[in-house]
């Protein structure tokens, strides 16, 4: 083997080692590097290069959630499956972050109820009464909003509104007097 064929050969076999992560900014192929690049037709311009790297990101990111058997299917319900997988995953960490705002709120009500306590000797009985409903109350209302009713789930954000209001008014309740 002369010295050329050998220069070539390792060229070859470093090229090989490279494919996987050599990838040319002007055809998008993988095995050699931009300044090597003899595919002068199929330039494409910056514009196209970005959304075609967005395309392969795209991919990439559903690739995510796609099960072996989605790719027996046509390309269309793939992605309609990806879709609501995504959309479940998305709508279980919801979920889970309104319960531990939730178990939050309950303890801001014990706490604003048990401030009440101390400040007010006189209405002891009241604030009692106030610091045992409040979080029975949010715990009631929230479980009844999680509460999933013949299929249908409720929308994350107008559950994290509701117990925000609830907590306002139990509070304005718990200042003024009135539970």
């Amino acid at each position: 083997m002369s010295a050329v064929n050998t220069r070539v050969y390792l060229e070859n076999k470093k090229r090989q080692a490279q494919a996987a992560t050599v990838r040319c900014q002007k055809c998008l192929q993988f095995g050699h590097w931009t300044y090597e690049c003899q595919n002068q037709r199929k330039y494409l311009s910056r514009r196209s290069r970005t959304s075609e790297l967005n395309k392969m990101d795209d991919f990439l990111y559903i690739s995510q959630y796609a099960r072996p058997y989605d790719l027996y299917g046509s390309p269309l319900l793939t992605v309609i499956a990806v879709a609501l997988r995504i959309r479940i995953a998305a709508l279980q960490a919801a979920t889970a972050a309104l319960l531990v705002r939730v178990a939050i709120a309950a303890l801001a009500a014990v706490a604003v109820a048990v401030a009440v306590a101390v400040a007010a000797v006189a209405a002891v009985a009241v604030v009692a009464v106030a610091a045992v409903a409040a979080p029975a109350v949010l715990i009631a209302v929230a479980h009844r909003m999680i509460h999933i009713d013949g299929g249908k789930r409720y929308d994350t954000t107008d559950m994290a509104m509701l117990i925000d209001r609830c907590i306002l008014i139990l509070g304005n309740h718990f200042w003024c007097g009135r539970v």
